[in-house]
């Protein structure tokens, strides 16, 4: 039955048809190129068919335990505030750095303290 088959082809390769039969081939290929060179060109810039429901899932679970006690959050806070003043943390209403930033909330990050 292989045999069959195979002859078959080849005789209709070889056929007067054939070049009808190469030219159906080639279009056909020359159709599926186009339609992959736009594919392509969509999705070049990314996957933009991506809905809400397509977003990673971010862990939100908190472990308290983990977190900084109020007094070591106090000492970064006040280490940062000396060593790192300078720093810019605000560009929203120009080049701000930290030391602007507290004195404009008004803290005074040597007076602070942990008790309200």
């Amino acid at each position: 039955e292989y045999s069959e088959h195979y002859m078959r082809l080849l005789h209709m390769v070889e056929d007067a048809y054939a070049s009808s039969l190469t030219d159906f081939a080639e279009n056909r290929l020359k159709v599926l190129e186009a339609k992959f060179q736009i594919y392509k060109h969509i999705n070049a810039a990314g996957d933009n068919s991506s809905t809400f429901y397509d977003c990673w899932k971010v862990d939100n679970h908190i472990h308290a335990a983990a977190a900084m006690t109020p007094q070591q959050m106090l000492t970064f806070m006040k280490k940062k505030a000396t060593e790192h003043g300078d720093d810019i943390v605000d560009k929203s209403k120009g080049d701000r750095t930290l030391t602007q930033v507290l004195a404009d909330c008004g803290v005074d990050i040597e007076q602070a303290t942990v008790g309200g």
